[in-house]
């Protein structure tokens, strides 16, 4: 095929394809919801916004919370079953100024992603019939009403019995193996988990280990190979009692070993009390938490640290303090805390963690990440060093005064307000 040819497949493939999509969309014109529709802005990262989309196509969709008439706040919280609690806040803009509700509903931990898609679309249309009755739709939408099945319900309204009491199990296996040439690492982790919750109580237990091994051939001059092995093993339990609406307590009981801390034996006992500025009822929208434990903890060493210890047994004081908003503004998360023992708190560990989510403008957003760590007392950290091949591996931590990360992003968009169309071409594959 000629260089002259190439071309001329390589231009005229598009224009036709291009004329053929014009001349269909001119034949049957666009698919778009009618006009005057209810303009309504997504707020949910995690959702699936092409089945929402094609679910519920009698509404406008804009890329821009500005240009809504009603912002959909999608929040979200961790069930302790392994489940997520979906909280969806209906904010009326322009004409609903002033108009707000919030609806619920709960995903269970063996939810499908199919199942939570559809529970959340569900959850969406019930709230925007209040908002769309007076748009130019609203003469077109039908009420269905399905009945429960009676199978599903005891006679008299009576709850369904738990004859688990509450609680759940969980347990897993993971394995990884991945190499090359030089290189091989072999992992394996495995985890056992037990769970109940009330509205009063919270009892978390678990039981874990990982093993983490990774081979590295050396290069011809020095011969040979070199292996490093990593192992973790922790029990732990935790109970959590609710104490009022703004006030929380708990107990937190560890037994772990880690090599990369050259921690043979870590004990760990701590009482802890919390204190939210708002009702926990509010969780999914904001949160100003104040915490902090005063526990006993027993450490034992595979070698002899720096300090020449093999093992102690000191008091420990944790504190924190974190905020958590999400508003159609953005969201932001900040978490402040320290650890330390009390014979040497002059010796803490401080650390920072920034994150925010902010819309600035229509169209602009600012994203930062960020993380800063004072790490002022490393007990644990061997006497002896590492050498040259240990280091480079990061078998085990090595001696630090602070640890940073930071990320920041600006991202300004522009265009059409309409967000309606899906194209559902060349999604999978990874061909173009």
């Amino acid at each position: 095929m000629t260089v002259k040819r190439i071309l001329f497949v390589g231009i005229a493939c598009p224009l036709l394809a291009f004329g053929h999509a014009r001349a269909q969309g001119t034949a049957a014109g666009p698919v778009a919801a009618p006009a005057a529709s209810l303009r309504v802005f997504l707020d949910c990262p995690t959702c699936d916004f092409d089945y929402i989309r094609t679910t519920i196509p009698w509404v406008d969709y804009v890329r821009d919370p500005h240009q809504a008439q009603v912002h959909l706040l999608v929040t979200t919280l961790p069930t302790a079953t392994g489940g997520t609690a979906y909280t969806i806040a209906f904010l009326g803009r322009d004409a609903f100024q002033g108009q707000a509700d919030t609806l619920h509903w709960t995903a269970g931990p063996t939810a499908t992603p199919d199942e939570i898609r559809r529970g959340v679309t569900h959850l969406l249309q019930l709230g925007l019939v209040r908002y769309a009755a007076g748009s130019a739709v609203g003469p077109t939408l039908t009420v269905v009403y399905q009945p429960p099945d009676s199978a599903d319900a005891l006679p008299g309204g009576r709850p369904l019995l738990d004859p688990w009491h509450h609680w759940f199990f969980s347990t897993g296996v993971t394995g990884l193996f991945t190499g090359q040439q030089e290189q091989s690492t072999s992992l394996l982790s495995s985890s056992v988990s037990a769970d109940r919750t009330t509205p009063t109580l919270k009892v978390d237990l678990g039981v874990s280990q990982s093993y983490n091994q990774s081979t590295y051939t050396l290069p011809d001059s020095q011969g040979g190979s070199f292996t490093t092995i990593q192992r973790n093993y922790g029990v732990s339990a935790q109970v959590m009692h609710s104490a009022g609406a703004h006030w929380s307590v708990g107990e937190h009981l560890g037994v772990s070993t880690n090599t990369f801390l050259n921690e043979r034996l870590a004990l760990r006992l701590d009482p802890a009390v919390e204190y939210d500025v708002f009702p926990y009822a509010e969780a999914t929208r904001r949160q100003l938490v104040f915490q902090a434990s005063v526990g006993l903890v027993h450490l034992a060493f595979q070698d002899t640290t720096i300090d020449k210890q093999l093992a102690f047994t000191q008091g420990d004081l944790c504190t924190g303090v974190s905020w958590t908003e999400t508003q159609p503004w953005g969201s932001t998360n900040v978490a402040l805390t320290t650890l330390g023992y009390l014979s040497t708190l002059s010796r803490e560990d401080v650390s920072l963690s920034p994150q925010l989510n902010l819309r600035l403008a229509q169209g602009v957003s600012l994203t930062l990440t960020a993380s800063l760590g004072l790490t002022r007392n490393q007990p644990y950290l061997a006497r002896a060093g590492l050498t040259e091949a240990e280091i480079l591996v990061q078998q085990q931590q090595r001696p630090t005064s602070y640890i940073y990360q930071l990320q920041l992003g600006l991202n300004y968009s522009f265009g059409s307000a309409f967000n309606n169309v899906v194209f559902p071409r060349f999604t999978s594959g990874g061909v173009l």
